[in-house]
């Protein structure tokens, strides 16, 4: 077996919504974020590290008395496998945060725990890319339940992921 925390990312999109509360009242800041929410695309973000982001902000301090929701969703990958037999390959990845955490998607994530997220199975090749993880539609400020602006801060952040790989190797006399 061999452990790699060389894991990378591949197909990395981001997608982020803010809005500042003003002199408006919650519904309408709930609202205006809802359609600012609904109008930001998932964007290609090259060259990143980060497989997955859930971050939901409300309050005066951080987003100006508003909401702010980020988003990342990716897949883990690797590269560089010897090939010299099949290996099949478990995969895992740290939740941490910056913030309170939180895991708003109901994923299974604990913080500061390793948490396997996929098992791919057998295969030759020296690249191998693991399930997507994050792609979900509401933000994190609608999966926290957030309402009215009140200084509260979630977030569960993924970066990189860790390979476990596993090769069955058959002696011969």
């Amino acid at each position: 077996m061999v452990v790699s925390d060389a894991g990378g990312t591949a197909d990395v999109y981001h997608r982020v919504a803010e809005v500042g509360v003003g002199t408006n009242t919650c519904a309408e800041v709930s609202s205006a974020f809802a359609t600012a929410w609904a109008a930001s695309p998932w964007s290609p973000y090259e060259g990143s590290w980060r497989i997955y982001v859930a971050d939901a902000t409300e309050g005066t301090s951080e987003c100006h008395g508003g909401f702010a929701s980020h988003r990342w969703k990716g897949k883990p990958a690797l590269t560089s496998i010897p090939t010299m037999c099949p290996s099949a390959a478990c995969v895992y990845i740290y939740p941490t945060t910056h913030r309170t955490f939180a895991d708003m998607d109901n994923l299974g994530f604990v913080e500061g725990r390793y948490n396997l997220v996929d098992e791919l199975t057998e295969s030759s090749a020296s690249s191998r890319t693991a399930m997507e993880i994050g792609d979900i539609q509401a933000s994190a400020v609608s999966a926290m339940g957030y309402s009215c602006p009140i200084d509260d801060n979630h977030s569960c952040i993924v970066d990189g992921s860790y390979w476990l790989l596993k090769w069955s190797f058959t002696n011969y006399d």
